[in-house]
């Protein structure tokens, strides 16, 4: 049986052919949603953008997974939305993590659609959500 992380990425990377997106983000602080999204081979590189270092090396052996370390997560007290205390600032860090994307070559000069896999949770229980964004060209 699925859950309900494998359940939203292999979602995530359905939406991502469907809408012919460029790029799949991931913002993760443990690498659990990204390693579910590589599950399903995506057509797109995925950006996973983390603030552990640990994650970002792993991965390396990830089909498709392209590492950005960001320290524009929070720590956060218990009990508050966060993947294990973790949160993160939406907007610059998407935006960060788009401009990481184009210096490395991952996003078409005429920009497109991405799609971002974003974890949060509380203790005890993680949520996600699969949302959008136009990358303007270049």
């Amino acid at each position: 049986p699925f859950t309900t992380t494998e359940s939203v990425a292999s979602s995530a990377v359905k939406v991502a052919l469907d809408c012919n997106a460029v790029l799949c983000v991931v913002l993760t602080a443990d690498g659990k949603s990204a390693r579910y999204v590589s599950k399903y081979k995506p057509s797109v590189p995925v950006l996973v953008v983390t603030p552990d270092v640990d994650v970002a090396r792993s991965t390396a052996c990830q089909f498709g997974q392209y590492a950005h370390v960001m320290s524009g997560f929070e720590r956060m007290p218990s009990g508050v939305l966060g993947d294990n205390g973790m949160t993160f600032k939406q907007g610059s860090t998407m935006s960060t993590a788009i401009e990481a994307a184009r210096a490395r070559g991952l996003v078409p000069a005429a920009g497109g659609v991405a799609v971002l896999v974003a974890e949060s949770g509380e203790k005890g229980g993680q949520r996600l959500s699969v949302s959008f964004q136009y990358i303007p060209a270049a």
